[in-house]
């Protein structure tokens, strides 16, 4: 796929419909307004959300309960491209790794001016050998390129400083992700619609201009800085 494609997703296809106001309904219980109005417009995250460029969420979320929460992704040597596929496609099953390895393989070997042994610090068909390697971690190339491929910002938040990373400023991109990075992991960060919902609810591609969604964020991270869930690289 070209970078800035986003796989599985139609060109201009109209958002699925969400589940998590059917998943609310089934258990009993009515969604509340702002959520059941999220699922009529599409903001709950599905592929088609990357064709979309998101609002602001509606403040009403957070104050009927909705709230930012980091969502664990497994310490397997692919938390980065799982994270990265958790926000953005909403792979909740946590094991698209492969596909987002080949797909930077693809886009560096397309590319060998831009990324050059020096850039990668090695020759370039090593470099994407190595990218598809299950045991090999992703950092700041893999960022970027994703970043591109999406066509969205990607936010990573450091826990030990509060820091924002953000991978796709310059690119003015309509979207952006976040996630948090403990200074050797990545986790997805997500706004779950309210107590107890289902990460099939999760919303996880917002508006870069929602300034909610990132003071949320770094409330999220502040709490794991003031336990110290992060290793001191």
């Amino acid at each position: 796929a070209a970078p800035g494609a986003a796989p599985g997703a139609a060109p201009g296809a109209a958002p699925s419909a969400a589940p998590g106001a059917a998943s609310i309904a089934a258990s009993g219980s009515e969604p509340p307004p702002a959520l059941a109005s999220a699922a009529r417009s599409g903001e709950i995250t599905s592929p088609a959300a990357l064709t979309t460029t998101p609002d602001v969420l509606d403040p009403a979320m957070f104050a009927e309960g909705g709230t930012m929460v980091k969502r664990t992704i497994p310490a397997d040597n692919s938390c980065l491209f799982n994270s990265v596929q958790y926000v953005c496609e909403g792979n909740r099953s946590r094991d698209g790794a492969p596909h987002l390895r080949r797909l930077i393989a693809r886009v560096v070997a397309a590319h060998p001016e831009q990324y050059s042994d020096a850039v990668l610090d090695r020759p370039n068909a090593a470099y994407c050998a190595w990218v598809q390697r299950p045991e090999s971690w992703g950092g700041a190339i893999e960022l970027a390129i994703l970043s591109a491929h999406f066509e969205t910002q990607i936010r990573c938040i450091d826990v030990q400083t509060c820091r924002v990373h953000t991978f796709g400023e310059d690119a003015d991109w309509p979207r952006c992700v976040y996630a948090v990075y403990d200074g050797i992991h990545y986790d997805a960060a997500a706004f779950q619609v309210c107590a107890g919902a289902p990460e099939e609810m999760d919303i996880t591609v917002f508006s870069p201009r929602d300034e909610a969604v990132l003071q949320a964020c770094l409330r999220v991270v502040g709490d794991l800085q003031k336990t110290r869930q992060f290793t001191d690289m």
